[in-house]
């Protein structure tokens, strides 16, 4: 799936953060994105059977704003580089912003060059899309281009996310910016703790280790969350001791027909994605797990 809203209102950006960092964990995309875009958009099989090129046909689909260009980027690999780059030079913001998610999936050092140049777009949803794109898979060479960007930033969304990507990328420099932005209550602040306890900083992976035995289920299951994106097969022993941690912590589907998913739901995908488990039943995000299921997830944990 590509093209999910996780970016949302400030006020709610790092909750909607750790909600990320799951969906990350599984492969799915998650830029704020316009699913709207203006005009009739050319279908595959349409533009197939002209007997238009992979380069021409990708081209097409980012100038239309249609978000399946990412998958036939993907599918491309290499060759989907011209067409990328030539989307991200677009008049239409959704174009761009297409753009970077396909710049993101295909990765390595031509993607830096697009997504840090990406962070100064005049649309927002552009700059989100590049922020969100590094945070999640950052290339090394990216890495004093992203320091700068923190830096100067002063969109909190963005920087929050900026962040996210210096705890992607283990270094002195790293490690020195990201300590100059923990002070304060902000997202800014939440996301750079986050990201020092990835890099194994003692002291904030022992802070975020300490919310996993909070009085409030809701900071348990927002900290399992975030042990994906720290993602140290080493902790999940921390993980496995919540499993039996059927507190309700949020409150899913709809207003109509809510549902309530425990602790030990999320300690469940946690442990999974940690431990790169196969369990005999299909996991996915928002499910509540039966207590077979859970019985199961524990006898596979070591």
């Amino acid at each position: 799936m590509i093209g999910i809203r996780c970016i949302g209102l400030r006020k709610h950006f790092f909750l909607a953060t750790a909600s990320m960092l799951v969906l990350m964990a599984f492969g799915i995309q998650c830029v704020s994105v316009d699913h709207s875009p203006p005009g009739e958009k050319m279908s595959r099989t349409e533009s197939e059977d002209n007997g238009m090129s992979k380069e021409k046909e990708l081209e097409n689909m980012i100038a239309q704003g249609d978000w399946k260009a990412v998958e036939l980027a993907i599918q491309m690999g290499e060759a989907a580089w011209p067409s990328v780059k030539q989307g991200a030079k677009m008049a239409d913001f959704r174009s761009r912003q297409i753009s970077m998610v396909c710049a993101g999936q295909l990765g390595g050092e031509a993607a830096g060059e697009i997504l840090l140049a990406g962070l100064g777009d005049k649309h927002i949803n552009v700059s989100l899309a590049a922020a969100g794109q590094l945070s999640m898979n950052p290339p090394t060479s990216a890495l004093q281009g992203i320091l700068n960007e923190l830096a100067a930033c002063s969109e909190e969304n963005i920087c929050a996310l900026l962040a996210l990507s210096a705890g992607r990328l283990p270094d002195e420099a790293s490690t020195k910016a990201l300590l100059g932005l923990v002070d304060g209550d902000d997202d800014v602040a939440k996301n750079a703790q986050l990201a020092l306890a990835k890099l194994g900083h003692p002291e904030y992976l022992k802070t975020h280790l300490s919310k996993l035995a909070s009085k409030n289920p809701h900071t348990r299951y927002e900290a399992l969350a975030q042990l994906v994106y720290i993602d140290d097969a080493k902790l999940a022993e921390n993980a496995k001791r919540l499993l039996s941690d059927k507190e309700v912590a949020v409150t899913i589907g709809t207003q109509y027909n809510p549902r309530y998913r425990r602790v030990c739901d999320q300690a469940v995908d946690t442990l999974v994605h940690l431990l790169k488990l196969s369990p005999p039943f299909e996991t996915k995000l928002a499910k509540i797990y039966s207590d077979i299921e859970l019985m199961q997830i524990n006898q596979l944990v070591p």
